[in-house]
């Protein structure tokens, strides 16, 4: 006969089990992340560079271009287990330079025309041989962080709407903070 005191033990049991056995074939955590290569942060800048500004208005697909900026013009511009960043125009304020600004993300550029913004802008990806993002982060990588100064080394590819710039990095130099 079961009797009533052994309750916890076997509630306890059947919890593990029913742990143990769900757990098969399936994972709790994200697809793993890749590693960067090291070789990807250039330990000296590029020679010329163009601001962003003007590589919106000139680069054309599959041009080569290197381009400086700062991390930048949203929220978060370091995509979370994804190798994308974006890049603000250096001649767009970023909300620190207003003394009177206590916004905690300076980087966003909230104090300036969202239009602005937006056509001040790009978007960095470390991309795989399939073309895609690798699956891991930037955010620290080499030094990078939202503010950071950066040159970025690339191939210019233009998103479906025909206007963002994408630059698939061959090379990023973390100029300054």
């Amino acid at each position: 006969m079961f009797k009533f005191d052994r309750m916890p033990g076997v509630v306890c049991l059947a919890a593990l089990i029913l742990l143990v056995g769900c757990g098969r074939g399936t994972s709790t955590t994200p697809a793993s992340e890749v590693e960067l290569p090291a070789e990807l942060i250039l330990s000296e800048p590029p020679a010329v560079a163009v601001d962003v500004k003007t590589a919106l208005a000139s680069a054309r697909e599959g041009d080569d271009i290197v381009v400086r900026g700062r991390v930048g013009g949203r929220g978060d511009p370091l995509v979370a287990g994804r190798a994308v960043m974006t890049i603000l125009d250096l001649s767009v304020a970023t909300c620190d330079a207003n003394s009177d600004d206590n916004c905690r993300t300076p980087w966003d550029a909230c104090c300036e025309d969202p239009a602005t913004v937006r056509q001040s802008t790009a978007v960095v990806q470390v991309v795989g041989p399939d073309g895609q993002p690798l699956r891991a982060g930037l955010r620290n990588f080499g030094g990078i962080r939202p503010m950071a100064q950066v040159i970025v080394q690339g191939t210019a590819r233009r998103g479906p709407d025909g206007k963002t710039l994408l630059i698939d990095a061959s090379g990023l130099y973390v100029a300054a903070p």
